[in-house]
């Protein structure tokens, strides 16, 4: 009778089946002591076999094969070493962070955050400060951030990181924008551009408007108004308001208006009051998701309240923009209309 001797297993790992090598029939095989724990021994062919469950060492295990005429034994030597652990010590990958270029508000989206790992990427860090994270900062999330604010405006630099469950910490990933707040007031002309944002041909704002009559975008821009009685905007030779001629060029400066364009900076839904409603309805109106006809809620009859008309154009305005269409304007429609 003979195995092949020594063996080492590894704890956790199926072993390739022991067999014996015996002359003669009508064997009968037993083993002492017992095999190590999830190793299991066929007494009719004396065949080890199984995944070993727990480490022990160095052991010998005698088997014995009986017949009718006599038996006969074998000194099988066993080691089962515990599983080694290869720590972890590569750190995550920042595959893609973006954020908008220029921003009218201090709350920007975060419009890609990926990243990849050996294991998984389980928490994300964003900064403005180019300092690495402490391991143990309680700023780390398990969700992806979405939105970022700023304390002020001006040109602003934002830091990302991801950590995997060992501690391994990324390379930082950096993405520019510049953050211009808009305030109302009269300005003049100079050139293509004033206060620092430039003329667009295709906008249109009166003094005082959220959202543009004519294209329904927000009044980011700046309305020119060389006379009470016609409105042009730069580079344009005839007003999209009135029709009338337009006087006014590089050469010949004119007065001009800015509006502070209301952001929405909280989840609105059924139910809920406040002139940010009225703001939503005003996008809403001017965005072909109509929330009345007429009436209360119609364009230039905007309320305050958020009823079910006003959800009814919220739902229209996330299917038509491939969001979850519940009728609550949170975050992610927030950033759409931004």
């Amino acid at each position: 009778l003979s195995y092949s001797s020594p063996k080492v297993f590894t704890k956790g790992t199926i072993i390739t089946p022991l067999t014996s090598t015996v002359t003669g029939s009508g064997i009968i095989y037993s083993v002492s002591p017992s095999l190590p724990a999830g190793l299991s021994f066929d007494t009719s062919t004396g065949t080890v076999s199984g995944t070993p469950t727990s480490a022990t060492n160095l052991n010998t295990y005698t088997v014995t094969a009986t017949n009718s005429g006599g038996s006969t034994t074998f000194d099988l030597v066993i080691t089962v070493n515990d599983v080694v652990s290869i720590p972890d010590t590569t750190a995550p990958v920042i595959t893609n962070f973006s954020i908008p270029s220029s921003s009218n508000s201090l709350s920007i989206l975060i419009n890609n955050f990926a990243a990849t790992d050996e294991t998984s990427s389980v928490s994300y860090y964003i900064s403005e400060s180019p300092s690495v994270p402490n391991v143990t900062d309680p700023n780390w999330n398990l969700i992806i951030p979405t939105t970022h604010t700023f304390a002020t405006e001006g040109s602003k630099t934002l830091y990302a990181w991801v950590k995997d469950y060992s501690g391994n910490i990324s390379s930082p990933s950096l993405a520019n924008t510049i953050i211009n707040l808009l305030k109302s007031g009269s300005y003049t002309s100079s050139g293509s551009s004033i206060y620092g944002l430039p003329f667009y041909s295709n906008e249109a704002c009166l003094p005082g408007q959220l959202f543009s009559t004519i294209t329904g975008k927000s009044c980011s821009s700046v309305l020119i108004t060389p006379s009470t009685d016609s409105s042009c905007f730069y580079g344009d030779l005839f007003s999209v308001i009135t029709g009338k001629k337009c006087s006014a060029s590089a050469s010949n400066p004119i007065t001009v208006t800015t509006s502070s364009a209301s952001t929405i900076s909280r989840t609105l839904k059924l139910n809920m009051k406040g002139d940010d409603v009225k703001n939503l309805q005003v996008y809403l109106n001017t965005h072909g998701y109509i929330v009345a006809k007429s009436g209360p809620g119609s364009f230039n009859h905007e309320t305050t309240f958020f009823g079910p008309a006003t959800k009814k154009a919220v739902v229209l305005f996330q299917r038509a923009n491939k969001l979850i269409a519940d009728g609550i304007f949170g975050p992610k429609s927030i950033g759409v209309m931004n």
